[in-house]
């Protein structure tokens, strides 16, 4: 059972997140580079199918997945656009990671892709040319991961046959507007750039050395060291507070027992920022490990999000909870959390911001995820 996590957190969190993230790869896609190639399984939308890309025009390629919420939050916005530069720059959406919230192979996906499609269109949210990637996911490959970018929305600009700018599409007005008054420079972008990396690979390494004094007392099995240690740093370095109250759990459940970091995984759920919590809740979820008491454990913390906090009470946070009451065997649960998945998206299926997030084939994927849930909970009677 696979569940979309990062989802589940940017729904609760903010839909200007990237959709998803990718295992990250070393980067060898940057701006000032040759564009890569289009090499896609099927032009689905477009009155004139693009092969490839010429010289002598600028291109938008925007990557997208049907399962990504900033994705279609983002489509009306592209879609402006590419009426707004008509003749001037063609719009290519490239839908891409499908498989990654349901596995089997990219081209599995194309007649999912295409019925979202159309129903996009027919409520005017997607009017540019679409794309999908192929079963070697080339697309992704090529651009995304080849460019080290790790989630999506993701736009590349394409200008002169050399890649312009890559980022998230809601600064594209900016971007295609200096490109227009011919004030934006590659060259500035591709050092400003550089600069950055230079600043992140520095950031990267900083955080690993703070991680590394913990992680080299838990080595040593200094443990009460490690615990001191992480109780420190998590107040002196609050940027990777995050990553260090997961770490402090993860070093009491493996050597002090379940009971102590059960306890201290109810303080940080009870806190008031709930990301801390919500990161753990994935963090978790990636270990094969976990009792079932832990397993519990982790659903408790969303059941209860679910129950206090508005933001919660949404259908793909609801959706998320059923999957992680299933997971700790609580089918019964499960079920009762999927019928308030699907009683919540019915309410706000018409709601002009949550019709297209819940539009397609999420209503039945809800129903079939019911079905399945109160089949196992008559099971386990």
């Amino acid at each position: 059972m696979k569940i979309n996590y990062f989802a589940f957190l940017l729904l609760v969190t903010s839909f200007t997140l990237p959709g998803y993230a990718q295992q990250s790869v070393k980067k060898t896609l940057n701006v000032g580079d040759p564009a890569p190639a289009l090499t896609y399984a099927k032009w689905v939308q477009g009155p004139n199918p693009i092969k490839a890309l010429s010289p002598d025009k600028t291109y938008v390629l925007e990557f997208w997945a049907t399962w990504c919420a900033p994705c279609i939050a983002a489509m009306p916005h592209i879609s402006e656009l590419s009426k707004q530069y008509a003749g001037k720059v063609d719009f290519i959406s490239c839908d891409v990671w499908e498989t990654s919230h349901g596995g089997g192979k990219q081209e599995n996906y194309l007649a999912k892709v295409e019925k979202f499609v159309k129903e996009q269109y027919k409520t005017g949210r997607l009017t540019y040319n679409v794309i999908a990637d192929n079963n070697a996911e080339d697309m992704a490959n090529n651009w995304l991961k080849a460019a080290g970018q790790n989630g999506i929305p993701c736009s590349f600009v394409v200008q002169k046959g050399q890649v312009a700018w890559i980022g998230h599409p809601v600064y594209l007005d900016s971007i295609l507007n200096l490109i227009e008054q011919g004030k934006y420079n590659v060259n500035e972008v591709r050092d400003q750039k550089a600069n950055l990396q230079k600043i992140a690979a520095q950031q990267a390494a900083r955080r690993d050395s703070v991680l590394s004094v913990y992680k080299a007392a838990v080595q040593a099995k200094s443990y009460d060291k490690a615990i001191t240690v992480l109780d420190e740093d998590i107040v002196k370095y609050p940027e990777y507070k995050n990553d260090l109250i997961t770490a402090k759990f993860m070093v009491l459940l493996d050597h002090y027992g379940e009971d102590k970091a059960i306890a201290y995984g109810t303080q940080v759920a009870n806190d008031k920022d709930d990301i801390p919590a919500q990161i753990l809740t994935i963090r978790l979820m990636e270990r094969k490990d976990l009792s079932m008491r832990i397993k519990d454990f982790n659903a408790s913390i969303i059941r209860n999000f679910t129950n206090t906090k508005e933001k919660f009470n949404q259908p793909q946070a609801l959706n998320a909870l059923a999957e992680l009451e299933a997971i700790a065997g609580n089918y019964k649960n499960a079920v009762e959390a999927e019928k308030r998945a699907l009683k919540r998206a019915e309410e706000l299926k018409d709601d002009v911001n949550w019709k297209p997030l819940l539009s397609g084939t999420t209503l039945g994927e809800f129903r079939a995820k019911l079905k399945e849930y109160e089949q196992k909970a008559a099971e386990k009677k």
